[in-house]
């Protein structure tokens, strides 16, 4: 039987701030929800929440990045 598990939209908006090493755990957590060892739990509430704010989110996190790298990965 899987753990179930829920994540507030507020914490899965925050996965846009990851980088290195928690990105590599988020990782494990979807091999273990693809392998049906976690169940996880999504309320429309919540999906409609994380797409309305999900561009806020992603602007914020490209704010915080250095123009330098940015440079680097588009061209």
């Amino acid at each position: 039987m899987p753990l179930n598990l829920f994540i507030d939209t507020n914490v899965f908006l925050n996965f846009f701030h990851f980088s290195g090493e928690d990105l590599e755990e988020l990782k494990k957590l979807t091999v273990l929800i693809d392998e049906g060892e976690i169940a996880l739990w999504l309320p429309k509430q919540v999906c409609d929440e994380f797409h309305r704010n999900r561009d806020g989110k992603i602007k914020d996190a490209m704010a915080g990045t250095p123009q330098k790298f940015m440079e680097r990965t588009l061209f």
